[in-house]
């Protein structure tokens, strides 16, 4: 398996998100989960985690969701299913701090957003923090 996980945080990290994520056992993948980053793999990593129950939240760094296929078909697809399953979005954030089980977001205008996360998704070699 293609992936690091730090105790502490609780974040994993994949190579190739999809096909890993579904070598991680269920009971590593908790209620609550945030994923960093809103490529297609990632949003597609959300929306699966999604159908099987699980609250996901996504952050983007930019201010556009899917910035990798702007001007592709899949796009509109991808925003029906993140909107159909309830896949929560914030954009133009990032991580400021995690911490027992809680995670500071902030904006570049300087708002913070306190949320309960049990783990944290990225793509491997993300910077988080």
């Amino acid at each position: 398996m293609d992936f690091t996980e730090d105790k502490n945080s609780h974040v994993h990290q994949f190579s190739w998100m999809e096909r890993e994520l579904k070598k991680v056992s269920e009971d590593k993948l908790t209620d609550r989960i945030l994923i960093l980053g809103s490529g297609v793999l990632e949003c597609q990593t959300a929306i699966a985690l999604a159908k099987e129950g699980k609250e996901v939240v996504i952050i983007e760094r930019s201010d556009e969701l899917l910035p990798d296929c702007l001007n592709s078909p899949i796009r509109a697809q991808l925003m029906r299913s993140l909107e159909k399953w309830m896949v929560t979005f914030y954009l133009e954030t990032s991580i400021m701090n995690s911490e027992n089980g809680q995670v500071c977001l902030g904006t570049k205008e300087g708002f913070q957003l306190y949320l309960d996360i049990d783990n944290i998704i990225a793509p491997k070699g993300y910077e988080y923090f």
